[in-house]
Parts: C-alpha cells; sequence; structure tokens
C-alpha cells in the first residue's frame, strides 16, 4: 500500500459510489499528466511508464492519451502538434472538444518533482474503480443461486489481480543483480533451494529453487503420487509449509497414504481399517507426527485460476514454501483450442505462478502410451511427455520416473544407474532428462509399494516390504 494512501478518503469514495453511483476520479490530474506529456519528453518518458490508458476516467482524455502513447512509441515527437493531427487523421479530435479544449490541456504542466504524485493519484482512483466493480459483481452472485465457495474464489482473485495491479513491476539494473550476486559469492552461506532428503534433487537440482517449475512425468503406476507424497512429507519435516492441490484423490485418500508411509503399515490395512495390533503404537505416533507437518491440501482445484487462487492464499496466510500439483492432464484449460494447447497454456500458467511467489512449483505429468509400445525395457524419454512440448519448454527440470519391476522384467542395463542397483526388485529409477542449470543423468531410489515409501538406495528408513502388486493405485 503507497505510503501516501488516505483511508478515510478512501471510504468516503467508496461509499459514496455504492450510493450514487459516482466512481471516483481525478479529472484535474488527468489533464496535467496529458499537458506535461506534450510539452516534455522527459515527462512523456515517466507517464508513460507508471500510467497505462485504462487509468484514465474521462473517455476523451483517454483518447488523447491512447494517440499520445502511439506516438511515443512510433518514436514520434509529441507535442499538440503531433497529437492534433493523430486525433484528426482518427477522426476523433471534434470529439475530444477541437483543437481549442486540446490547447488548454497542454497548457497545464507539472514540475518534475509532482509527476510521481500525480501518476499515484489516478492509478489510486483506477484501483477504487476495480474494487468498486468488483465489489458490485460480489454482492450480485452472493444475492443470485450461486455456490458461495465458488463466489468467494471470484472474490479472492479479484482482488488478488487488483492487489497485482497496485504493485509496480519489479526492475533491476545489470549492476544490481551482478553486485547482489557477488555479494552472494562472499557470503559463508551456502544458497541452495529446499532440501528433499532425495540426492538426485538435492545435489543434481540445487533442491527445490524459488521460481522454478519442476515436472514429474511416468506412466499410469510407477509412483508419481508417492514420489510427490514423500517429498512433501520429507519438506514438510524441516518445518516448510506444502501445499497439495490434488485432481485425483481426496484428503482421506491422502492422508491414509501418508499414515501409510509414516508408521510403515500397509496400505491396504489401513484402507481396510485391519491394522494389527501389534502396528498400532507406530500408528498413533505417526499420527502425531504427520499432525504436526505443515502440509495443506485442496481437493478439485481444477483451473490455473482456482489452483492460483489457493496457493496465493496459502502464500499469504501460511508462508507456503513449494506446491505440487496432481496432476497437470487432468486440468482443465482454456476451451478455444486444441488439447495441446490448453495443456500449454497450464503449464505456462504454473511456471508464471512459480515466478511470481517465488516458491518453486511440482507438477506431475502423464506420459504418452508410446512407452507401452516401444520395446525394450520401456524407459521413458523427454518425446513421451504427453500432448505438449510446452511441457518441456515451461519446465526449468523434467525429472521421469521408470520401476522395470512393474513390467516384469528380471534384469536391465544397470551400468548407467548411480548408484548400481543389485537388484530390480523395489527400484524405482529417476531420470532427470532436463535440468536448466544442472547436470542430467539416470538416479537410483528404493520404493516400497504396499507402504508407498521412497527412499535414496543406499538410504536409511527401508523396510523389508515384499510387494510387486500391479494393482496397487500409485
Amino acid at each position: 500500500m503507497p505510503n501516501n494512501f488516505n483511508p478515510d478518503e478512501f471510504n468516503r469514495d467508496f461509499e459514496m459510489a455504492l450510493i450514487t453511483d459516482q466512481q471516483p476520479h481525478a479529472i484535474e490530474a488527468e489533464r496535467s499528466l496529458i499537458g506535461s506529456c506534450m510539452n516534455s519528453e522527459d515527462a512523456c518518458v515517466q507517464i508513460l511508464d507508471l500510467v497505462k490508458p485504462d487509468y484514465i476516467y474521462s473517455d476523451n482524455h483517454r483518447l488523447i492519451y491512447n494517440v499520445i502513447v502511439e506516438l511515443f512509441q512510433a518514436a514520434i515527437p509529441v507535442d499538440m502538434i503531433t497529437v492534433s493531427d493523430k486525433l484528426r487523421d482518427k477522426g476523433q479530435l471534434e470529439q475530444v472538444g477541437g483543437s481549442y479544449q486540446l490547447s488548454e490541456i497542454a497548457s497545464n504542466y507539472i514540475i518534475a518533482s509532482n509527476l510521481f504524485k500525480y501518476c499515484e493519484i489516478i492509478k489510486q482512483k483506477h484501483l477504487k474503480r476495480k474494487l468498486i466493480e468488483l465489489s458490485k459483481k460480489n454482492i450480485e452472485l452472493a444475492r443470485a443461486d450461486e455456490d458461495i465457495y465458488e463466489v468467494y474464489d471470484h472474490s479472492l482473485e479479484g482482488h488478488g489481480k487488483i492487489l497485482d495491479e497496485g504493485n509496480e513491476e519489479r526492475q533491476t539494473t545489470v549492476k544490481q543483480s551482478v553486485t547482489k550476486l557477488y555479494e552472494q559469492i562472499l557470503s559463508p552461506q551456502k544458497t541452495s533451494g529446499l532440501q528433499t532428503g532425495f540426492n538426485h534433487i538435492d545435489e543434481n537440482l540445487y533442491g527445490l529453487r524459488n521460481g522454478k517449475l519442476i515436472v514429474v512425468a511416468a506412466r499410469p503406476g510407477m509412483g508419481k503420487t508417492a514420489y510427490a507424497l514423500q517429498l512433501a512429507m520429507n519438506i514438510a519435516q524441516t518445518n516448510n509449509t506444502v501445499g497439495i492441490i490434488s485432481l485425483e484423490m481426496d484428503s482421506e485418500e491422502i492422508t491414509k497414504r501418508m499414515l501409510s508411509n509414516q508408521s510403515a503399515t500397509e496400505l491396504s490395512a489401513i484402507e481396510l481399517n485391519e491394522v494389527p495390533k501389534e502396528k498400532m503404537d507406530e500408528v498413533t505416533k505417526a499420527v502425531d507426527e504427520i499432525a504436526k507437518m505443515p502440509i495443506l491440501i485442496k481437493e478439485l482445484a481444477s483451473n490455473i485460476v482456482q489452483v492460483r487462487t489457493t496457493a496465493k492464499r496459502w502464500k499469504i496466510q501460511r508462508n507456503l514454501k513449494c506446491l505440487i500439483v496432481d496432476y497437470l492432464q487432468l486440468m482443465d484449460g482454456k476451451q478455444d483450442g486444441n488439447r495441446e494447447q490448453e495443456i500449454s497454456s497450464l503449464s505456462r500458467g504454473l511456471k508464471r505462478l512459480a515466478m511470481e511467489l517465488q516458491i518453486p512449483v511440482i507438477a506431475l505429468s502423464q506420459l504418452s502410451r508410446q512407452v507401452e509400445n516401444r520395446g525394450g525395457e520401456k524407459q521413458p524419454i523427454l518425446s513421451d511427455l504427453r500432448e505438449s512440448g510446452a511441457i518441456e519448454q515451461d519446465a526449468d527440470a523434467v525429472i521421469m520416473l521408470w520401476r522395470p519391476e512393474y513390467y516384469d522384467f528380471e534384469s536391465f542395463e544397470m551400468n548407467n544407474w548411480k548408484p548400481l542397483p543389485n537388484t530390480v526388485k523395489n527400484f524405482l529409477g529417476a531420470k532427470i532428462v532436463k535440468n536448466r542449470g544442472g547436470q542430467l543423468g539416470m538416479f537410483s531410489m528404493s520404493f516400497f509399494g504396499a507402504t508407498q515409501k521412497i527412499t535414496n538406495l543406499q538410504g536409511t528408513g527401508q523396510f523389508p516390504v515384499q510387494s510387486n502388486n500391479k494393482d496397487l493405485p500409485f
């Protein structure tokens, strides 16, 4: 909120607008800014960078301002003559009051030190009008037969857009950037992302870094959801808040998997409420541990607007550190194109969300059936990403999961995997097939399907669960 914000003035304008439909505006400030643009190129540069055409309330002033923007972008000098000629060419000169009125506006001029103040006044009035418009819409929706949660999401999304518009775009010079980088280099503190407990992420992606989109892709049955939940639990155990948006499971299903993992109790026993008595102490302990984990769950946020609204709310209210979306192909995209274009818009939206909130976003993705149709070991490759070249383009890293045990392979080519597995039993391969700023490679983990536990191959906490049940929903 700007330093010169006056709550009493805002409340007065807001109440008056609702009662009389009189919209907040600053006509004289608009005239002064437009006049300054026609008198000074320096003023024009500053004003056009701070005030967008739709900030202008007066229709006539907006027509003039649009012409000023067009002239400036075309590198044509902006003055009363050029503006007048351009308006005449457009057939709009008489509409704005003719040459005399334009001359009157051009006679207004602000000293440079007051430019920012006047720009801020106009912007404030614009944002007030937007808030009034949103409030009216919320009243209409609340009175109509609409789902209250959809009304709330609409309201929250609208407020978020107004808040975004009210914040100046972050700009920096290369001098500022390189100075900051040099200070980081001199600092003894290591700069890396969230630590996940998985070597292939922490050592090769340098952790989960802010602003990055990481895609985890696999065929059904490979362990995508188990992998994502293990990531969430590992991160949450270091007291970092993780958000999970699931389009495939409800919160109860997710919690059952987490409890199975944390207590080393088979998922089937928890699903059927047949936990052996000898396991109850471990289950009780696991319940207490999971309850302390800062993990947030949202079901069925099916489009990018709902995902963005939810994530932004979590960021503000709970200091969200990482977001997991399960999974990409279940989301609804824009309906004005084919499915590939929809997925492309979704992946771009998730990347923008990661950058906007400055958190890592992990998006699970389905691979195409080409994997199944291919001979040999059926190891996935980058071109198997389903319905999109944009997923590959937008992602900062792509990790593909592969379980030879699922395909009943008794052996496979092990030489390229790190560390070398001894057997296919409980083996889960993670192939980093794209990694901006880091290395690619094939890395080994252990996956115990019955309890949904995933660990580093040579890590701790493994337990000898014997299961190769293809019917378990991973």
